[in-house]
């Protein structure tokens, strides 16, 4: 890995890291003995505080959305759960690119991230979560005059959590998620909390969260940092079949 100008490489990497970044499709509660299906889209509007860098080079990160907003990007997110009876299976897909420029650089920052995982009622409409998510990064750097630079970092953490749907009359819903995860496999620790509240309508339901997660990854070999909280609120819609 070359560290020519490292500094706005992750500068800029920092930026866009889990911009688009796994959020739980919360929705109504999974009952009854037939299968159910969902598909959700959803955004996230973050803010950034924490270091990243690679070896001498840590930068300290505090990014507003309104500072993430300023930057040429293209996502797609979404989710997609199997539920039947006491079990649900999901799977929930992210990606994300970003392009900065100016008269004499470029920058191309490319985000991906795949979380899949099972749920299980434990009781009344608690249910106890396991899953995995698998993060990949990747970076290129050009400038006049001088060679390209890139960085790819991509790691793999198993995580284990809860989540609790709440009714709130015949119309609307709450839900509280949490996880922790990496343990030292892939990311050093992560936590991960979601709040929303929704409403459902027919077969689709709308509803807004707010979600603070928080992953710690350090590459030894690659002398890599990524310590960053994000936070922020978000949307999601949601279509049952």
């Amino acid at each position: 890995m070359r560290h020519r100008n490292s500094g706005k490489l992750i500068s800029v990497l920092t930026i866009l890291t889990l911009h688009f970044s796994s959020v739980s499709a919360q929705d109504g509660y999974y009952d009854g003995g037939v299968w159910e299906f969902i598909f959700g889209l959803y955004g996230w509007g973050i803010s950034m505080n924490g270091q990243t860098g690679i070896g001498d080079n840590i930068i300290d990160v505090d990014l507003s959305f309104d500072d993430l907003s300023k930057f040429n990007n293209r996502s797609f997110a979404g989710r997609f759960e199997a539920a039947k009876g006491r079990w649900a299976y999901f799977l929930d897909i992210q990606f994300g690119s970003l392009q900065a420029a100016d008269l004499t650089s470029t920058q191309d920052v490319n985000i991906n991230t795949f979380e899949a995982g099972i749920a299980y009622i434990i009781a009344g409409r608690l249910e106890g979560i396991l899953g995995a998510r698998y993060q990949t990064f990747n970076s290129d750097f050009a400038s006049t005059g001088a060679p390209p630079e890139s960085i790819s970092q991509n790691w793999f953490d198993p995580y284990v959590g809860g989540r609790l749907i709440i009714p709130l009359g015949s119309l609307f819903f709450a839900t509280v998620r949490g996880d922790v995860g990496g343990f030292g496999v892939g990311s050093d620790f992560s936590y991960n909390g979601i709040g929303s509240l929704g409403i459902q309508l027919g077969n689709i339901s709308i509803a807004a969260f707010y979600r603070v997660f928080d992953v710690k990854y350090t590459n030894d070999r690659d002398r890599f940092l990524w310590d960053i909280t994000q936070a922020g609120p978000g949307a999601m819609f949601v279509v049952h079949f």
